[in-house]
């Protein structure tokens, strides 16, 4: 990881571009991030109450058990509602997100100078209007919601877990940072390989226009089995991107998931020998559960950074559009 590699993550134009084209959405966006926050650490704390639940199932308190059970039982049903609602929101925004982010851009292209827009295919237009929009809309709708969850979720389920053995928790969260760094070299590469799979797509999709543009020409000259061979080399074009990409997805999925069933055995380990020292078979389970609660959050961060990774990489696709020359005001002929 160089440098440069850095940069290009923290490249402020790519962030205030993404501010401005959300800004009319900011508040809805904001209100489903802590909808899913609270639901993050309404769940980690359900953990709580099943090792109480468990403890007293165990030691016959009947009464007690019975409360923690109707306890688990309502706040299962509150996260369901919560994310229904969840669900229900992110929806309607997405749909207006995109539709105001696509008329943004066509307007935008209007007011392009000509000759300056004339060295883009309409095809490759098409895919930033379409593909590209989408995923920024996914990212400010997905990726950073989701970041913002988890990382309450992992804050919430490290401090009960730290309350319970600071040790323990101590371990599994070391892991994270590991799988963290190990996914960013990952992610640079793959960043690279988006833009390649974009360039390949805008070219298989422009050559696709110009055939359907042409398509009289092309059966008067009888050109059929000659263009449907470029359309299998553009294809296959885009199909060594997609499967090294692919192979780069592996590769961190592999690195993340290592360290989560790391931590996982840990926690097995650790927990059986505390048992025989004293520890409850409640706080045994306790102990699985959180660790999960800290690991978890740690690959779904490193997924959504891979994640952000691929959307910059539509951002400036789009921003390399919105910055060519804008068509000057013609002066009234006298």
């Amino acid at each position: 990881m160089t440098i440069k590699d850095l940069k290009k993550l923290i490249q402020t134009d790519s962030y205030r571009w993404l501010i401005i084209c959300a800004k009319p959405f900011m508040k809805l966006i904001i209100g489903l991030i802590l909808i899913d926050a609270v639901s993050a650490v309404i769940s980690v704390g359900s953990v709580v109450v099943s090792k109480h639940m468990v403890d007293n199932t165990i030691a016959g308190n009947a009464k007690e058990a019975i409360s923690f059970i109707l306890i688990f039982v309502g706040i299962q049903a509150v996260t369901l509602a919560m994310s229904v609602f969840s669900s229900k929101i992110s929806v309607q925004i997405s749909e207006k997100m995109s539709y105001s982010l696509e008329k943004d851009t066509i307007k935008r292209i209007y007011n392009k100078d000509w000759m300056a827009l004339n060295g883009f295919h309409s095809g490759d237009i098409l895919t930033r209007l379409t593909y590209d929009t989408g995923s920024v809309v996914s990212l400010w709708l997905s990726t950073f919601p989701g970041m913002v969850t988890l990382g309450f979720q992992l804050v919430a389920a490290f401090v009960i877990l730290a309350i319970y053995d600071l040790t323990l928790a101590l371990l599994a969260f070391a892991l994270g940072p590991i799988a963290i760094i190990l996914s960013y070299i990952v992610g640079q590469k793959k960043r690279k390989v988006q833009r390649e799979i974009h360039a390949a797509e805008s070219r298989y999709r422009s050559y696709i226009t110009e055939l359907l543009h042409h398509i009289l020409i092309i059966k008067s000259f009888q050109y059929e089995d000659e263009s449907l061979k470029h359309v299998s080399e553009r294809q296959e074009d885009k199909y060594k991107c997609v499967i090294k990409k692919n192979n780069i997805s592996i590769t961190n999925r592999l690195v993340v998931s290592g360290g989560y069933y790391l931590g996982y055995i840990l926690a097995f380990v650790y927990g059986v020998s505390k048992i025989a020292t004293g520890t409850s078979f409640g706080t045994f389970t306790a102990f699985l559960q959180l660790v999960g609660q800290v690991q978890s959050p740690v690959i779904g961060l490193t997924k959504s950074f891979s994640h952000m990774i691929s959307s910059l990489a539509s951002v400036e696709r789009l921003v390399e559009l919105e910055s060519l020359e804008d068509e000057t005001e013609k002066l009234p002929v006298k």
